[in-house]
């Protein structure tokens, strides 16, 4: 189920033409380093089901993606407290989070990303 949000969230993004063709950025331990916007971006197309992919990295690149998401509502959910009209922990609240990353991340993709999550409001 998890995903389907996610696929779903990231199908209108994945047309823009900020997002470019790269893989993320690894470390050698396998883990995503997100320490710039770009990163971020590039962790949105890695997971992106339009693309051609094999299934097991499109699954991984997903999986990553979901628990990065997760991270960023819970960190929004943390400074802003919780708020289930604001921020929904639903198909909804996701997309609009994949969304103001996208807004914040695109203005400069080289700007640190934990920078970057404090103009998410």
């Amino acid at each position: 189920m998890r995903k389907l949000i996610l696929a779903l969230c990231l199908a209108g993004l994945a047309a823009s033409p900020a997002f470019s063709e790269t893989a993320p950025k690894q470390s050698q331990g396998n883990e995503m380093e997100a320490g710039k916007c770009s990163d971020i971006l590039d962790l949105f197309v890695a997971a992106d089901p339009g693309g051609a992919k094999d299934k097991k990295g499109l699954a991984a690149a997903q999986d990553r993606t979901y628990a990065f998401l997760m991270w960023v509502h819970g960190y929004l959910s943390g400074r802003d407290g919780i708020d289930f009209a604001k921020r929904p922990l639903n198909q909804a609240g996701i997309t609009q989070v994949v969304n103001d990353i996208y807004k914040v991340c695109s203005v400069d993709e080289k700007r640190s990303f934990l920078e970057a999550v404090k103009d998410i409001r």
